[in-house]
């Protein structure tokens, strides 16, 4: 009798054991799925346009030309709705790059360099780029949203 109830303890274990790991691994791949982001293009446009939030509330920057803020004003002031660029912005003393084509299809501009340049002003190389380029406080969910719509110029 007592070897009987020890055997059947001793199943009651290993099935609780082996529903602890399953629910464990069930933990995990529902973690996984909540932590890979999907960029919203919405998202992404209005930032570009407008320099906005959906809640249409404007992206922080320090530096660059403060009449993106007084104009609500994106990206696409200087860079064109295309991103290639517009020539002879006025109340900024260069020529904005074409971002479409060093972002594109994954360009040679990765997501950590574009975001290094659009937070920190700090190019590929490291160079500190002009301060007419904002430096934007935004949160990464943000910038994944702008670098995605960015590609798809």
């Amino acid at each position: 009798m007592l070897l009987m109830l020890l055997a059947i303890l001793i199943v009651m274990l290993s099935f609780t054991s082996i529903q602890q790991k399953k629910a464990s691994k069930t933990a995990v791949e529902i973690s996984e799925t909540y932590t890979k982001y999907d960029p919203d293009p919405l998202s992404g446009l209005n930032i570009y346009t407008y320099g906005k939030d959906l809640d249409g509330k404007m992206i922080p920057f320090q530096g660059g030309p403060m009449w993106l803020i007084h104009e609500e004003h994106g990206c696409a002031a200087c860079h064109g709705e295309n991103g290639k660029g517009k020539k002879d912005v006025e109340g900024v003393g260069v020529t904005p790059p074409n971002i479409a084509k060093l972002i594109k299809g994954g360009g040679p501009i990765s997501y950590e360099e574009f975001a290094d340049i659009v937070k920190s002003g700090v190019d590929a190389d490291g160079r500190a780029l002009s301060m007419d380029m904002p430096r934007y406080s935004m949160p990464d969910n943000y910038l994944r949203d702008l670098y995605d719509y960015v590609q798809g110029f």
